[in-house]
């Protein structure tokens, strides 16, 4: 015996699309169902890219470590004060400026 909660669903899915008694079948139906039906099949493709895609930033964190690990990780660095007149040059414009 079917249960009492399924058997409503496959009723109404038995019965979708199909005309009802006095009434024509549904032009929204007919339009838009080959069109849902090529964007999903036009997807299908794509599905191994994003099935992997959960795996990329992960892979990218194991990446950066192992660049840390090999180049001696984070390194300090002396901050100086600028030197007269190595500022940065620019076609064009005057040494001065940016001094």
């Amino acid at each position: 015996m079917p249960s009492p909660l399924i058997a409503p669903i496959t009723d109404v899915l038995r019965d979708f699309g199909k005309p009802r008694i006095n009434r024509a079948p549904s032009s929204f139906l007919a339009v838009s169902l080959p069109l849902l039906l090529i964007m999903l099949g036009s997807l299908s493709p794509s599905w191994p890219i994003i099935a992997s895609a959960p795996l990329v930033p992960p892979f990218g964190f194991l990446l950066l470590i192992l660049y840390f690990s090999a180049t001696g990780g984070y390194h300090a660095v002396e901050l100086t004060g600028p030197v007269a007149g190595s500022g940065p040059t620019r076609p064009g414009a005057a040494q001065d400026v940016w001094s």
